[in-house]
């Protein structure tokens, strides 16, 4: 199944080669979680902050369908 993944600030680096700007779509399995997407691609779960499935905040357990949109902000500083 596709869905399509965006990173931002901090944490583009951890996008998947080839993948250009903030978004790219992955083709993952059915059931897969929020999780196991943060583990695939690399990303610190430790610095990983605000996730949003479908525009709503998300538990590392949840379960991603066709056509998703996961978003991963990392911590925002302030002073």
């Amino acid at each position: 199944m596709k869905i399509e993944v965006g990173l931002y600030a901090t944490l583009q680096k951890y996008m998947p080669p080839g993948a250009e700007g903030r978004v790219c779509t992955l083709d993952v399995r059915d059931g897969i979680t929020v999780q196991e997407i943060i583990d695939m691609l690399g990303v610190p779960a430790a610095i990983t902050r605000l996730t949003l499935l479908n525009g709503h905040q998300a538990p590392p357990v949840a379960t991603l369908m066709e056509g998703d949109k996961l978003s991963l902000f990392p911590p925002i500083g302030g002073g």
